[in-house]
């Protein structure tokens, strides 16, 4: 099912890199090439395309258990030494407000956030999640498990393609789906939609409600007004000629 499609519009995205958590990051192309497959969705479904913008990246310092140099994320101190942790909800609260707040989201509030820690989530058996600091802004945190590739078939581990999308919408303002072929049902879903390698996947379903709601969204603007307007050709103005009857 595709929504109602009026004219084409666009939602600006960054990845920002947090160096120095002591976990490998997922690469910009992993990273990306999720992005762009949510795109090819939005705007198949609801003429919303994603831009993404060149990556930001922050150098924490580097924090190692059991030193007494704690860095910004993974580790907190506790007697004398660095204790590993997740990524919880009260570390985003701190570093949106002491790091994307002053340096990105003030700058540009119109630009969708994907921040990439290499930490997993505190949340069990979260691989990504949309949290909203205040005003209107949407930080979306992800793990590696929500970007990686498993080429392996004996991999265990499970590949999720739709996270990313489906937290894109609902940074957009979409809703849980109680629909299990809806892109943002609340775990994953099924689809049959044909990726870059002509992989049978499945057909993503989105609600004429989220088209609505992503439509509406702050993050999403025109795309003409993004390109600087499209400029039409001047057209001279032509002389019409006005025939003269004949009389008998």
């Amino acid at each position: 099912m595709a929504c109602n499609k009026s004219s084409a519009r666009i939602v600006r995205v960054r990845v920002v890199n947090v160096q120095g958590t002591g976990e490998p990051l997922p690469s910009d192309a992993e990273v990306f090439a999720r992005i762009n497959r949510a795109s090819k969705l939005f705007q198949e479904y609801t003429n919303i395309t994603f831009t993404i913008l060149p990556s930001y990246t922050f150098k924490e310092r580097s924090s190692q258990p059991g030193s007494n140099d704690c860095g910004l994320l993974c580790c907190i101190p506790r007697s004398n030494r660095c204790v590993p942790v997740s990524l919880t909800k009260a570390y985003r609260d701190q570093f949106y407000e002491k790091r994307l707040k002053p340096y990105l989201v003030n700058k540009d509030p119109d630009v969708l956030l994907l921040v990439n820690t290499g930490l997993s989530i505190q949340e069990k058996g979260v691989a990504a999640l949309t949290q909203s600091p205040a005003g209107g802004v949407k930080i979306i945190w992800f793990s590696p498990e929500a970007v990686k590739f498993y080429n392996n078939p004996l991999q265990k581990t499970k590949e999720h393609p739709y996270v990313i999308a489906h937290e894109l919408g609902h940074a957009l303002g979409g809703k849980h789906g109680s629909s299990k072929t809806n892109l943002m049902y609340y775990t994953d879903t099924e689809f049959k939609y044909k990726d870059d390698e002509g992989k049978l996947l499945t057909i993503p379903f989105i609600s004429d409600n989220d088209c609505i709601l992503f439509r509406k969204s702050s993050y999403t603007k025109a795309a003409a007004s993004q390109s600087g307007g499209v400029r039409r050709p001047l057209l001279k103005p032509t002389k019409k000629k006005i025939r003269k009857r004949k009389t008998v």
